[in-house]
């Protein structure tokens, strides 16, 4: 439900009023009879134009290298006379498709497979369920987006080095466990934003900490630090009730 809520119904609903700039020059408001027409008749010409489309030009991309974010689609480009160009165009953001892609797939019956293969493998192995080919086809998903995130990785830095990956892991279980922190979650699009969110307050000390001018040895401390803090919250949350319960008893007494 969630799932078509977030990636069907609202994409669909920011397309439509992406025209609203188109509609109010033909007089045309959101949700009415004129503006639907508007929206349905680009759709039509658009379709209708490319579908016999042959012709190739040097800024044409594949589907699958947008994706990737190895060429953006075009949509604009001039050329001036001193040798100045503008463009613009579309780029894909991974994070955001990668984990949608994630999330669904982990809805469908091999993804709720290899979700109990992690839960509970004695009850998978009752239920029929091979547990060494879910297993496998967990490690299998596992090792390809950890090869794509690496290339990504590659293509934003320009450059590639033995361990460009070191500290990865640690990254991974540090954003597993900030997010834990903040939000509890139990749907699996939830658990996916809970962990981008966890990735990006585990980058934001990284930040901060460069912002502070401390020292690169460092980064390893903060990384520690953050990653034990993200540990012991949860606890420490838990037996807050019964320390502070302990300071009123000594303050009675």
């Amino acid at each position: 439900g969630w799932c078509l809520i977030f990636f069907v119904a609202v994409p669909a609903l920011i397309y439509y009023l992406s025209y609203i700039p188109y509609g109010a020059a033909r007089g045309a408001f959101p949700f009415s009879l004129d503006y639907t027409k508007i929206v349905w008749d680009n759709q039509v010409f658009m379709f209708t134009y490319h579908k016999g489309v042959n012709a190739t030009h040097p800024y044409s991309s594949r589907w699958y290298q947008w994706m990737l974010d190895i060429r953006p689609i075009l949509y604009y480009l001039k050329r001036f006379d001193d040798g100045r160009r503008s463009s613009f165009g579309a780029w894909l953001n991974p994070l955001l498709c990668w984990a949608g892609l994630l999330s669904l797939f982990l809805r469908t019956r091999l993804g709720l497979a290899i979700r109990a293969t992690g839960d509970n493998l004695a009850m998978v192995k009752s239920s029929s369920i091979d547990p060494a080919f879910t297993t496998t086809a967990g490690l299998c998903i596992s090792n390809s987006l950890t090869a794509l995130s690496g290339c990504l990785l590659a293509q934003s830095q320009r450059s590639v080095n033995i361990d460009i990956g070191s500290g990865m892991l640690t990254v991974a279980l540090a954003s597993l466990l900030i997010g834990g922190v903040f939000f509890r979650g139990r749907s699996i699009p939830l658990r996916v934003l809970i962990m981008l969110f966890g990735a990006f307050v585990f980058r934001l000390g990284y930040t901060l900490a460069l912002r502070l001018n401390m020292p690169a040895f460092m980064l390893r401390l903060i990384s520690s630090v953050i990653v034990v803090i993200a540990i012991s919250a949860p606890y420490l949350h838990s037996r807050m009730p019964l320390i502070k319960r302990r300071m009123e008893l000594k303050r009675e007494a």
